[in-house]
Order: structure tokens, then C-alpha cells, then sequence
């Protein structure tokens, strides 16, 4: 009996990319191949030396690729390849070639006359584990005598005949009668898993949403509920209050699966979605991020270790020196919820360190006076000229603002803000309004009547972190060896952990060098709360220097001095320093405010660091100048409190000296 075929002819050699795609209706098993110059995976065909080479790996590639259930009888003739289907009514189509006609195809769909069929097709709950199997009910045109595949049913006097198989595999169903053979290709209904089911929460004023989300669904008719008693066909519940929910999924096939989360508490555009913490290599006392290396995760680096832990052989240790009269401040920032600081004592116990939060950033409330009117038929708008301000909880007058059309900084999409008598809603939009000379906030709500002045009012974080800073007085410290603890933890975060230097106090450190540094304005440390650094050195040498700068004019008979400058200057070098202080040190000689003995210097040049071979420790050498100490033979500016009359003046004639008065 005839059956359908496809001849392929290459006509000439493919060229690296060509690409040849046949479909067959009753088969979603398709031939597709691209020619490459080499194979490096299914649905590659090699080129050949010329098109007869190319036919033959052609043949090759799909016979493997395409033909391991026996869908088609394939032959080659010189460089003709033609495909013949083993199932009866196969029509071919060619669904791309884009050879530019080096590759051309004939197609003979020949229509046999009709035998059994496969009229239909159900699945339905297995008898033995429907988690992984499923039921599949055959219906034939006429009683199939024998089933072959993907079971062997012989004899079979069923119509329909059904059998069990796993779920998401694809199945050849051939079954037998008088009149003929039936073919079918099969994909099972996916697996339920609760590993593929996900659950996005969003949290409103009017409740929280929660949406399921289910893949690898293929074949599948889903349900869902709250209760495993009531089902819907929507993967979507709103308006949930605050509590703990389960929620079911359930198939067509007799398969539920769950899984548990909890609606929270309402908290407008405060919610922190990731942690923050900071502690800067600016400040007096250097700290490490305490953690456990694994060389997985937590790799050791210079940021994870303090200096005894370098990697390098000779990693020496660094102790921090300070004197019973300091008092050091340390600033981090911080959005975990539970933060405390502690002084490890040489015995083990611990000394509580009050910490100070000097910023207001997170769950910032505000409520002023707006102005909002009809936008559209669906939208509010609201905008901002001037007003009285509110304290948020009892709604009284505490203050005024002037805006003149801006928006305040809580007026950002997304944002949830609260209209006194309207409740809350979601910014969806931002627009400026030239009739209202002003930036307006949209909301979806319809609104037909006047404009109206209403308080408007948001909760929101200014940043993602609030600044936190503590004092250490070691006064009550003499001659101890400490270290400082900072501890953060939160429900969502986790740990986040930080452990100091050792730091050894006495009442009097003898040659050492004090030194003090701050910036005018903000760097990654917040200055403007008034924090000082701070710390002790040991040098190798500081040495006093002058740096002159002179102008000479040289005549045939004299030489003059034009103008001249001198700087006092000064060259210092700290020694044995490690890795890690080196470096903090060298930030420290940056900054605009220096002093060294509470003398102000700058930095002349960049520093410059010598590293002591096969240790961990390094010396530091700096060029100083001082402020303030600049002579200038040109100066005539005041220098004290003088008289403000007038200045005799000398002139000098050719023999004398004249006195004008």
C-alpha cells in the first residue's frame, strides 16, 4: 500500500546555516535540521565535500535524530534522500527552507483508504500512584484485536481499551484489527509538584493578594483553594487579613499538593527588601565582617579577616593603641532591627555599648495639605503648592511648606499614599499639568467632583538605612587588650556580624603620634553628625623640613630677590603597619582635616607604602606640610591688631633717605 513521501534532491552544497524544516501532521516529532560545518548536537547535519556527501550525512542525521520509534522508512539515492511515513494519512509540509534553492523538495501526500482509527483520546485519575501515573482511555473506530505499544494488550476485547503510564512522557499507541494498523503519538498529562508551585504576595491597605503560580502545567486542568474543600478556577485571592494560609492545587487527575504563607501586617513603601550594612574603612577603629570561611561562599579576603588572619604566611597582628583620655566614636549604617555592641574584656565577658541612632530615614510619616480634581474619567490628581503640615497619628497643625508645584519626596509611583477622605491608594503615575502649573500624582480612582483640599499623606523611608553611631571611653581600661563586637540580626536578614582589631590601652603611649581626621562634608562617612577619627602611631621617623619657592632677577651689576615662599614641612614615616591598617591610614592622610598632635597638616603628595618582604606588614611614608605656617616676602596684608592711621613711607633718593609725613 502507497503512503506519503517526501523526496529531498541537493541540488547543490549547503552553506553553514541553511536550514531545512518538514512537518508531519500526525506526528509532533518533526524533522528539523541545520547544516554546519561540524556536529556538536541533534539537529545538525554535516557539509559534505560535495552535495552527494551532504545527502548521505543528511540521511544519517535524521534516521538518528528523528526515527528512533520507527515513524519512517528513509532511503538514499545519489543525492536524493526520501522519507516515507509509516502511518497511514501522514501529510507532509515543508514549514522552512531557507536554502535559496540548493536544496529543493517534492511532496506525494497519499491518502490510504480508511482502516481503524484512533477516534479518542482521555486521561483520568490512575488506579496506582497517580502522583507519577496517569489512566489513558483509547477509543478506535472499530475493536483494536491487539495493542502493541506502548503496552501489549493480546487479545484485547475492549473498546475503548485503556492502560497506565508515568505522567509528561510521549508515547507511541499502536493497536491492531482486520482492517489495519493505527498509529498515534502521545504526550502525557505534566506531574504536579509542588516544587513548581510559587506564591507572589503583594501586601495593600484593602488586605494582601496572593497569586499561585504553577509551570510544567502541560495537559493539566487546575484548581485552587484556601481550605481543600472550596475550589476555583481563578490562581488569584485578594483581600486576605493578616494571618497564616495554606493554600491547594489540585489537577483533573486526582493529584493535590501545598503549600503554607502568611499574610503580615500592612506597612505602606516601608517594607526593606534586601539588607544593609556599612561600616567604614575610614574610621578609628578597623573592623573585619566576621564570618565563617568556607571557600565556597565566604571566601577569606581582607575585608572577612583581621590582620592576624592575612593570608600569608607571617600574618602579624595589629593592636590599636589608645590612652585612658580617649573617647572613639565608630559610625555604621544599618537597616536590621535588632543592633547592639559589646567590649570583649581579656577574661571573656562583655561590656554593653549603647548605641545612638542619629538619622530618621525608615517609616518616615507625613500629612499635608493637597489639592486633587477630576484628571480623566478614571484618574484622580493630586499636587502640592503650599499648606499646613500634620502630625501623622492625631491629625493636629504642626507646621507649614511651600512647594509651588514640586512634589514632596514620598511622590514616587508605586508609592502608596492616604487621602484623608478617600483611604488609600497606589501612585500609578507621575505627569506635569501646565493648566495647574504643577507636577500631579495619578491614582485609578473616577472622581466628578470639584477640586477639593484635602490633607494627603504617605509612610515611606527616606533611604534603605538608618545612620547609627557609638562612643567608647576607655578610661576605666588601663593596661587591658580589648576588642569591639558590633552584632545585627533581623527575622528576614539574618546575621550580619562585625569583630575589631585588638585594641591595647594605656594611660600614656610615649613615641607615638596622634592623629585626628574628618572631612568638612559627607564622604562614605556622614561628618556632618559631628564625628571626629582618631588614633595612635608608632613612627620611625618625623623629621622637620622647609620647602622655599624664589624668584631672582640677576642684573650685571646685582641680584634681587623678587618674591619669596617658605612652607614648613615635615617627612613622616609609620612603621610595621599591616595590610589592612596601611591602607586605613593612607585614607586617613586624605582627608581635608588633618592634625598630628593636634597640629593641622596636608598631604603633599600621595603616600607611599614599602612593603617589609614576606610578612604582612608594610611602612608608610608621607610628606607633610603645615597650614598656616606660610612665609611670603610679599605679604603686606594685617597681621594683628594694628593701628588704622596713616603709614609713613620711606623713599629712597640717589644719595639719602626722605621722610614724608
Amino acid at each position: 500500500m502507497a503512503k506519503s513521501k517526501i523526496d529531498i534532491t541537493f541540488n547543490s552544497t549547503p552553506l553553514v546555516g541553511d536550514y531545512l524544516q518538514i512537518n508531519n501532521d500526525l506526528s509532533a516529532i518533526n524533522i528539523s535540521e541545520q547544516f554546519q560545518a561540524t556536529r556538536v548536537t541533534n539537529g545538525y547535519t554535516v557539509i559534505g565535500l560535495n552535495k552527494f556527501d551532504t545527502a548521505l550525512n543528511y540521511y544519517n542525521a535524521i534516521s538518528l535524530d528523528y526515527n528512533g520509534s520507527g515513524l519512517y522508512s528513509i532511503t538514499i539515492t545519489g543525492n536524493i534522500v526520501t522519507i516515507y511515513a509509516n502511518q497511514d494519512n501522514v501529510v507532509f509540509s515543508v514549514f522552512t527552507n531557507n536554502t535559496s534553492g540548493r536544496i529543493s523538495t517534492t511532496i506525494t501526500n497519499e491518502v490510504v483508504a480508511p482502516t481503524i482509527e484512533i477516534s479518542a483520546l482521555t486521561y483520568s485519575e490512575a488506579t496506582t500512584d497517580p502522583t507519577n501515573n496517569v489512566k489513558v482511555s483509547v477509543t478506535t473506530s472499530e475493536l483494536a484485536t491487539s495493542v502493541s505499544s506502548p503496552v501489549v494488550i493480546d487479545p484485547n476485547t475492549l473498546n475503548p481499551f485503556t492502560f497506565e503510564v508515568l505522567r509528561g512522557v510521549t508515547k507511541v499507541i499502536t493497536c491492531t484489527s482486520a482492517s489495519g494498523t493505527a498509529n498515534k503519538t502521545i504526550t502525557t498529562p505534566d506531574i504536579l509538584s509542588i516544587g513548581n508551585v510559587s506564591i507572589s504576595l503583594f501586601n495593600t491597605p484593602s488586605g494582601g493578594n496572593a497569586t499561585i503560580n504553577v509551570t510544567n502545567v502541560s495537559g493539566l486542568t487546575l484548581q485552587y483553594s484556601l481550605d481543600n474543600v472550596t475550589f476555583q478556577s481563578s490562581n488569584v485571592f485578594n483581600g486576605l487579613i493578616v494571618g497564616s494560609y495554606t493554600i491547594y492545587v489540585k489537577d483533573q487527575l486526582g493529584v493535590t499538593v501545598s503549600e503554607a504563607f502568611d499574610v503580615t501586617v500592612f506597612t505602606p513603601n516601608i517594607t526593606l527588601t534586601s539588607a544593609f550594612s556599612y561600616l567604614s574603612k575610614e574610621m578609628s577603629i578597623r573592623f573585619k565582617k566576621n564570618v565563617v570561611w568556607d571557600n565556597f561562599s565566604n571566601y577569606r579576603t581582607e575585608d572577612n579577616t583581621l590582620s592576624c588572619e592575612e593570608k600569608i604566611e607571617n600574618a602579624y597582628p595589629f593592636y590599636h593603641k589608645f590612652q585612658t583620655v580617649d573617647i572613639i566614636t565608630t559610625q555604621f549604617l544599618s537597616n536590621y532591627s535588632d543592633i547592639s555592641a559589646n567590649i570583649i574584656k581579656e577574661d571573656g565577658s562583655k561590656d554593653a555599648i549603647t548605641i545612638n541612632k542619629k538619622s530618621n530615614n525608615l517609616d518616615i510619616k507625613d500629612y499635608r495639605d493637597a489639592t486633587y480634581y477630576k484628571y480623566s474619567d478614571t484618574q484622580l490628581g493630586i499636587y502640592f503648592t503650599s499648606g499646613d503640615t500634620y502630625d501623622y497619628s492625631t491629625g493636629f497643625v504642626n507646621g507649614t511648606y511651600v512647594l509651588n508645584g514640586s512634589l514632596p519626596s514620598w511622590g514616587a509611583i508605586n508609592n502608596y499614599i492616604e487621602i484623608d477622605t478617600l483611604g488609600w491608594f497606589q501612585i500609578v503615575a507621575i505627569t506635569y499639568d501646565e493648566t495647574k502649573n504643577a507636577d500631579v500624582l495619578l491614582i485609578n480612582y473616577a472622581y466628578s467632583g470639584s477640586e477639593t483640599v484635602e490633607k494627603v499623606g504617605s509612610i515611606y523611608n527616606h533611604k534603605n538605612y538608618e545612620i547609627y553611631e557609638f562612643d567608647i571611653n576607655f578610661y576605666t581600661y588601663e593596661g587591658q587588650e580589648l576588642q569591639i563586637e558590633l552584632l545585627q540580626n533581623d527575622v528576614v536578614f539574618g546575621d550580619c556580624n562585625y569583630l575589631s582589631e585588638k585594641i591595647h590601652v594605656l594611660e600614656t603611649w610615649y613615641d607615638t603620634l596622634e592623629l585626628k581626621w574628618y572631612n568638612p562634608t559627607d564622604t562614605f562617612v556622614f561628618y556632618s553628625t559631628g564625628i571626629i577619627n582618631k588614633s595612635r602611631v608608632e613612627f620611625i621617623k618625623f623629621e622637620p623640613n622647609n620647602d622655599s619657592d624664589l624668584k631672582i632677577h640677576k642684573t650685571d651689576i646685582t641680584t634681587l630677590l623678587i618674591s619669596s615662599e617658605s612652607y614648613e614641612t615635615m617627612g613622616l614615616e609609620i612603621g610595621h603597619l599591616t595590610t589592612s591598617i596601611m591602607r586605613q591610614l593612607s585614607k586617613a592622610f586624605l582627608h581635608k582635616e588633618l592634625y598630628i598632635d593636634n597640629v593641622q597638616y596636608v598631604l603633599n603628595s600621595a603616600p607611599d607604602t614599602e612593603p617589609i618582604p614576606f610578612t604582612n606588614l608594610h611602612i608608610l611614608k608621607l610628606n607633610l606640610t603645615k597650614t598656616g605656617q606660610v612665609f611670603n616676602s610679599e605679604f603686606s596684608g594685617d597681621i594683628g591688631n594694628t593701628s588704622t592711621g596713616e603709614i609713613i613711607g620711606l623713599l629712597q633718593s640717589t644719595d639719602n633717605y626722605i621722610k614724608l609725613g
